[in-house]
């Protein structure tokens, strides 16, 4: 199981005997391959320069992008400056696009389509924001953290919770409840440097589970498992 979250639903349906289910993290993190992509992009200037949260995934009901568009148009009455890059494509992309015609925020909120270089655009985000309905873990967050940036998460099943150690590695809202998101990001304003810092480390040291070696030693204990 990819979280303790879904094996403990597995167990508690009593769907598989509970010695023959094990967790193992999926192999998220490739280390070289992040810091390549960082150290070789720059960001356009246009963009540097411009204070922004940063969303990933694909254009679909999953995601819940319609909600978190929503969300950021009333966030974005007080909060002038900040922008909204969505990086991905997919079936809702014309949807999600309406949407930002329709509450004028052209010059707010971006659809960046897919690109190779997302990891330096996190680099320089004030935020990540996950706005999904379901996720198990949530790939996109935990490869966030590991750039070293703040997750505002929706508390969906099964795993953004679990990651984020119930709040102190990140700012979890209550999945598509209307202006649960909005008020998360003023909670984020708010913070002081300090305590963004330590729960942006909590969520970095928690990284280390969903690494390429890590996966490989927790697969290599499974598969040496006596079941007997």
């Amino acid at each position: 199981c990819p979280s303790y979250d879904l094996k403990n639903q597995l167990i508690e349906n009593d769907i598989f005997l509970e010695k023959k289910l094990f967790f193992l993290p999926d192999p998220i993190i490739n280390v070289k391959k992040i810091k390549n992509n960082i150290n070789t992009f720059q960001n356009e200037k246009s963009i540097n320069d411009k204070k922004y949260f940063i969303a990933v995934g694909r254009l679909t009901k999953q995601k819940n992008f319609l909600y978190l568009i929503d969300e950021f148009y009333n966030y974005s009455k007080n909060q002038k400056e900040h922008k909204l890059l969505i990086f991905g494509e997919g079936e809702e992309r014309a949807k999600l696009q309406k949407k930002i015609n329709d509450l004028k925020l052209d010059n707010k909120v971006f659809l960046m389509g897919f690109s190779e270089h997302v990891f330096s655009y996190m680099k320089k985000a004030e935020a990540f924001i996950l706005s999904s309905l379901w996720e198990d873990p949530g790939f996109v967050i935990i490869e966030a953290a590991f750039c070293n940036l703040f997750v505002i998460s929706s508390d969906c099943n099964n795993g953004p919770n679990e990651f984020l150690l119930n709040g102190k590695g990140g700012i979890l809202f209550k999945k598509d409840k209307k202006n649960e998101l909005n008020a998360s990001l003023n909670f984020f304003d708010n913070l002081s440097k300090n305590k963004k810092d330590l729960m942006r480390l909590n969520a970095k040291k928690n990284c280390i589970k969903y690494t390429l070696l890590r996966h490989h030693n927790c697969l290599r204990e499974i598969l040496n498992f006596n079941l007997s």
